[in-house]
């Protein structure tokens, strides 16, 4: 029996959250947690490793505090967690993505087209092509 896919969310937005959610739990032999910020990640995150963390860039608009998506991943570096992230943001800084990609993030999906739901579904056989014979 093949162990579950473990996928981990940072959203604050808790339309786009949810979508993502609902794209990725609906994948046999996937369990995905959720969180609106990144604090709330870095507290939870334990013994586990994610096999993919989609991730926002700018979370909690409203706390200027609140982590970004660069302060969750080098934290998550820090706890000597590099988990292969898909950058999820209206965000298209490409020096700020460059400094990501050294963090982990392996792809970036723009949130505000308007086939969100297919580049999500997209990404999804990306990273996890199912094995032949696997059941």
């Amino acid at each position: 029996m093949k162990n579950k896919d473990l996928i981990y969310i940072v959203e604050d937005s808790d339309i786009i959250r949810d979508v993502v959610s609902l794209v990725f739990s609906s994948k046999q032999n996937t369990i995905v947690k959720s969180y609106k910020t990144g604090e709330e990640l870095c507290s939870d995150i334990k013994d586990e490793t994610p096999h993919l963390l989609i991730l926002d860039y700018y979370l909690n608009a409203h706390d200027k505090n609140a982590m970004n998506g660069y302060d969750v991943l080098k934290k998550l570096v820090e706890k000597n967690k590099k988990i292969n992230t898909i950058l999820l943001s209206g965000m298209h800084d490409e020096t700020k993505i460059e400094q990501l990609k050294s963090l982990g993030v392996v792809d970036f999906i723009d949130k505000n087209v308007d086939n969100l739901f297919e580049e999500l579904e997209s990404a999804y056989s990306k990273y996890f092509q199912p094995s032949i014979g696997a059941s």
